[in-house]
């Protein structure tokens, strides 16, 4: 939306398809989009089930990148992901929702991205984009994004010291866990 000073009648918006609002409209519209914003929608049942099969098919795809011939360490982007996992950590709340799932699929793509395999790289992005429209509608827990930030936090040191099937492991236990945990509040 567009806010333009008018000297006519005052400040109005344009919306993108060109409506005018007045401010007294405008004020109503992003106090109703506040409102669906605190009180999400229910899953319908068969965004469940895709959402639960991004998780399984994840827990098949992302440990076995970790387990690639010749799997690389990114280090300047571990050492993004791991500053990031710890801001997520270490920050005051109330933290996005968006913040916390970017970070995420920040650090899931940069230790899958070690494999150098484009097609694991594309279906996991695919994943994402479903992850990204059920995740925005799911209450926040704060002590399973702390359990989670830990647990990568653990893969990454794993990683980095070549325990690359004691990671890939974790990984898949840390999944399962997310899983598990996702599915109860969705």
């Amino acid at each position: 939306m567009i806010l333009q000073l008018q000297h006519d009648g005052g400040p109005r918006c344009r919306t993108d398809l060109g409506t005018d609002l007045g401010l007294d409209d405008l004020y109503l519209r992003i106090a109703h989009d506040c409102a669906r914003r605190r009180a999400p929608p229910r899953l319908s049942g068969t965004e469940l089930r895709r959402y639960e099969q991004g998780y399984q098919f994840r827990m098949l795809v992302e440990p076995a990148a970790l387990l690639e011939p010749g799997y690389r360490i990114d280090r300047p982007a571990f050492r993004r992901v791991r500053t990031q996992q710890r801001a997520v950590l270490e920050s005051r709340w109330p933290i996005s929702r968006a913040a916390i799932f970017e970070a995420g699929v920040a650090f899931h793509t940069t230790i899958t991205g070690g494999a150098g395999n484009a097609f694991i790289t594309n279906a996991l992005a695919r994943v994402n984009e479903l992850r990204r429209l059920v995740e925005s509608r799911v209450k926040v827990n704060r002590a399973e994004v702390a359990q989670h930030c830990e647990q990568h936090l653990q893969l990454l040191d794993l990683i980095e010291a070549g325990e690359l099937t004691a990671a890939a492991d974790f990984l898949r236990q840390h999944l399962e866990s997310a899983r598990k945990a996702a599915m109860e509040l969705s």
